[in-house]
């Protein structure tokens, strides 16, 4: 998914891909709780589910950052910069005074080279990704054990 989003720049569909794995991956989860939810004969408690849910987005969020990491540090190395100047010309561009203003501060940043490094967004998309999973495998939880009761039943 984050190579969609990498690349959506240079190949367009690759935004559409990107966003497509990105509905999808709910649905997924919910898929293997549910699974685990009858497996286990409706006993499954929520947090059981919930930690599936958490630990699927761990192990990806693991990869997604190898991976994340490879391009923005071997394959794309001016990706951050290039993504940056791209935002504060967009914002400079804008007649609000708050978008131009930020579109400055963003400006400022990149002449001082205090933009983040490849390890640094890295680690905050792991973070970030590991957070939303969490919250968002709380939500499946409630689901699979909602509806893998009814597929218990006879």
């Amino acid at each position: 998914m984050a190579l969609a989003w990498i690349y959506a720049d240079k190949v367009a569909p690759l935004a559409v891909a990107g966003l497509i794995m990105a509905i999808v991956t709910p649905v997924v989860v919910y898929r293997f709780q549910s699974k685990e939810y009858v497996a286990s004969g409706g006993k499954a408690p929520f947090a059981d589910l919930w930690m599936l849910g958490i630990l699927m987005f761990i192990c990806g969020s693991l990869i997604t950052g190898l991976v994340t990491y490879g391009v923005f540090q071997w394959l794309r190395p001016e990706f951050i910069r290039t993504q940056a100047e791209l935002a504060a010309q967009i914002y400079e561009s804008e007649p609000s005074l708050g978008m131009a203003e930020a579109g400055k501060i963003l400006r400022d940043v990149i002449e001082q080279g205090a933009l983040p490094s490849p390890i640094q967004m890295v680690m905050s998309l792991f973070w970030f990704t590991t957070f939303g999973g969490s919250v968002l495998s709380a939500l499946t939880a409630v689901l699979a054990r909602a509806f893998g009761r009814q597929r218990q039943e006879p």
